[in-house]
């Protein structure tokens, strides 16, 4: 049985509380298990990305511990995973308790672990649950009777399912997501998205093409993240006007298409725009017909000044 404080709810959102549960299902009164990572997509219905990504946050904020475990041929197997939040309790029936650091853990290839490191256990695993103590242990009755089984019979109790059934019967759980979601549909995008989002909207409108999204909302990799930040920071040092930085971008992004650069539009991305940065504003100032009159304007001036008496 899985116990819950309600006060973990304010530190995960529906996601994370939805995986970490199907986790902790399979964990015993160490609070550890050995899941593979093809199970949990089983049981979640998450993509191997998703599990993966959801899994660091878990990590990030020190809800649980994942750490890798390999065979004695050097191949990987199926992670372990440990409890560190004091949020979530872990009970088993009595007969599978114990005080002993022993504890013989089997994963779903079959092989025996006894501690953290994945380490093969040499001991009879019948020998061990044959002299399990529980003198050190105490076992509250209200902690088994405490689960009162749904009145609707569910297969799998943490599915998605009996998660949504789960919040539509618990009123704070329910209140507190309504909240997370208000905050999130009222959050401010941050600069670097709106520069980004300049960029993806300009290159469809130049290209005629979609650009990625989810939702409406333009999909942004921490590597064009990152490159969009720089380029903002280059185009403000060459720049002397005030403008906004989305609107930079645009101007810059367009600037970047109209240049006749055959490899740089097939391969037209934030990344590549900023790694050629230089050459695209050095190209198009010497083919832009404005830019040309600009710059033969400034030459004549400088010759009438120079042979004035």
């Amino acid at each position: 049985m899985i116990n819950i404080d309600t006060r973990l709810l304010s530190q995960i959102n529906p996601d994370e509380l939805y995986l970490v549960c199907h986790i902790v299902n399979y964990m015993n009164q160490n609070k550890m298990c050995f899941p593979s990572n093809a199970k949990l997509n089983n049981d979640s219905g998450f993509s191997q990305s998703k599990i993966l990504r959801v899994k660091n946050c878990l990590v990030d904020k020190k809800i649980m511990t994942v750490t890798r475990r390999f065979r004695a041929d050097g191949s990987q197997t199926s992670n372990l995973y440990k409890l560190q939040t004091e949020y979530i309790g872990v009970f088993v029936s009595a007969k599978n308790m114990s005080d002993l650091d022993t504890t013989p853990f089997t994963d779903e290839e079959g092989e025996v672990f006894t501690n953290e490191e994945g380490t093969p256990s040499t001991i009879n695993t019948q020998e061990v649950l044959a002299n399990r103590s529980i003198n050190n242990i105490k076992v509250l009755k209200e902690c088994e009777n405490s689960f009162t089984p749904p009145k609707t019979k569910i297969n799998n109790p943490f599915s998605r399912q009996a998660y949504h059934d789960s919040i539509s019967h618990d009123p704070v759980l329910k209140e507190k997501l309504k909240v997370a979601e208000k905050e999130k549909e009222s959050r401010e995008p941050s600069q670097t998205y709106l520069c980004f989002s300049a960029f993806a909207s300009t290159y469809e409108r130049l290209a005629g093409v979609t650009y990625p999204s989810d939702k409406g909302h333009f999909i942004m990799t921490a590597k064009d993240g990152a490159n969009c930040k720089k380029l903002v920071t280059w185009l403000k040092k060459v720049s002397a006007s005030e403008q906004a930085p989305d609107e930079m971008v645009t101007m810059f992004t367009t600037a970047a298409w109209q240049i006749s650069d055959k490899w740089l539009k097939a391969n037209f991305t934030i990344s590549n725009i900023y790694s050629q940065a230089n050459n695209i504003y050095t190209k198009f100032i010497y083919s832009n017909p404005a830019a040309q009159e600009k710059r033969r304007q400034e030459e004549i001036e400088r010759l009438v000044n120079e042979y004035q008496p």
